[in-house]
């Protein structure tokens, strides 16, 4: 390294030689140090003292154990403070206060009532307690301070302790207004539950009115009556078989011996109808006249129009065609109820399916009606805690008193004006000696001449 690289990393050479800096430069320390102690103590004159007043409010749990009555507000103490000092500081809280302990008289004339709240509002402070000192041994954890700072005490103190009445005041209505909203919401839930689960019961209902028959619970009842209606339809087949060959027998065994009986005459004319055959063709007149006669009997038969004369007999050929035609009348509609059957039972699936789609809703309905009508009451039964003030609530710990000391005490101002204003008159000298550079060493002299002392005297004089 060069000598000029030395020279340059080397202080000045009069900070060795303070005493000398302080001989040659005292009228500017003298000067700049009183100049600043006379502006200190100046501006310190002017300085309002304040004095900060505090009280102390704590956040209580609920009176009444959770386990019998639970809350249905969120007890987050900080969510709780944020929401309380937004609710005090708003001007509406705050002017009252401020006509209440005719706060910032000097401003008043100059100053709307915007401005002095906005100026004690910037002079309340909320905050945990262990951020305003050391917590003190046995304080509960949700212990908050509300400072008011004015420069009399007296007021100071009656600002804080109104300010936390106001925030007593506020939590209540605060929590009230939570828990009858709560209340309102639930009630509001519950009826729309209410409406919904009716509606679905509706529903239902039509639904098992209009397919009556086609039921899943119907199922059993109409698989027996189609049982029964099968076995119904066998017995009256074999009593129509049964009926059918006494009909037959009736008309077959009438008085044939009666030459005047119509059976007779009818055999007769078919024995005759066989003679004609058997020597002429179908298209001969005598055989078209006896099938014309044939068949005119056997109308009058089967009519009933031919009397055989025997009372008796007519009347058990009129039964038996009563007891053939009652039979199958009741065989038909045997079988048609039993097709109507078998298509509800072909429908009760998609039946099932369908009434199974709005049970499950109607279940779901209800679930949700019966949980919202236990909300309700617990809503309910938390919203007359609330109302009896055995819920959790801030309270005030321990009230405002006028403090003996000033925040800040115009001393402290004092000395640390009258520091600042040494520190400006060591920078002057500095600066000047600087600015004006003396010889204080021999070391410089060679370094500044390039000569070699040979020796030196002290001061004299």
């Amino acid at each position: 390294m060069s000598q000029d690289d030395e020279a340059a990393g080397q202080l000045p050479a009069f900070i060795s030689d303070p005493r000398g800096v302080a001989r040659r430069r005292w009228p500017w320390l003298l000067g700049v140090a009183a100049l600043g102690a006379v502006a200190t103590a100046v501006y310190v004159s002017q300085i309002p003292v304040s004095y900060l007043a505090s009280a102390t409010l704590v956040i209580s749990d609920q009176q009444i154990p959770t386990s019998f009555v639970q809350s249905t507000i969120v007890n987050d103490p900080l969510q709780k403070i944020d929401a309380l000092v937004g609710e005090i500081l708003s001007r509406e809280r705050l002017a009252p206060l401020v006509e209440k302990h005719r706060l910032y008289a000097n401003l008043r004339k100059n100053t709307g009532m915007i401005d002095l709240v906005g100026i004690a509002r910037a002079n309340i402070f909320v905050a945990p307690a262990e951020a305003m000192g050391p917590k003190k041994r046995g304080t509960p954890a949700n212990v908050f301070l509300i400072s008011f700072r004015d420069g009399n005490p007296r007021v100071a103190a009656a600002m804080a302790n109104d300010l936390a009445t106001l925030f007593t005041a506020a939590a209540g209505k605060v929590r009230g207004d939570a828990a009858r909203l709560t209340t309102e919401f639930m009630k509001a839930e519950k009826d729309r539950s209410e409406r919904e689960l009716r509606e679905q019961e509706g529903l239902v209902s039509e639904f098992k009115e209009r397919y009556r028959g086609e039921l899943p619970t119907e199922l059993g009842a109409n698989t027996s009556k189609l049982d029964r209606l099968a076995i119904a339809r066998q017995t009256f087949t074999a009593q129509l078989q049964a009926a059918e060959q006494r009909l037959a027998d009736l008309e077959k065994l009438g008085d044939l011996a009666n030459p005047a009986s119509p059976y007779a005459r009818l055999a007769a004319l078919r024995t005759k109808l066989v003679s004609e055959l058997a020597v002429n063709t179908e298209e001969h007149p005598n055989v078209i006249a006896v099938q014309r006669q044939i068949e005119a009997l056997e109308r009058d038969v089967r009519g009933g129009s031919a009397s055989s004369g025997d009372p008796s007999h007519e009347i058990a050929l009129r039964s038996a065609r009563q007891e053939v035609a009652t039979l199958r009348a009741e065989i038909a509609r045997a079988s048609s109820d039993a097709a109507a059957l078998e298509a509800r039972v072909a429908r009760t699936p998609e039946r099932e399916e369908e009434l199974a789609a709005l049970l499950q809703k109607l279940s779901v309905l209800q679930e949700t009606y019966v949980s919202n009508l236990r909300k309700l009451e617990a809503a309910q039964l938390s919203q007359s805690v609330e109302s009896a003030q055995q819920g959790s609530r801030v309270e005030v710990l321990d009230r405002a008193v006028p403090p003996s000391e000033p925040e800040r005490t115009r001393l402290k101002y004092f000395f640390a004006g009258v520091a600042a204003s040494l520190m400006a008159a060591i920078a002057v000298a500095i600066l000047f000696e600087l600015m004006d550079p003396v010889i204080v060493s021999a070391k410089q002299l060679e370094d500044e001449l390039g000569l070699t002392v040979l020796g030196s005297i002290g001061r004299i004089g």
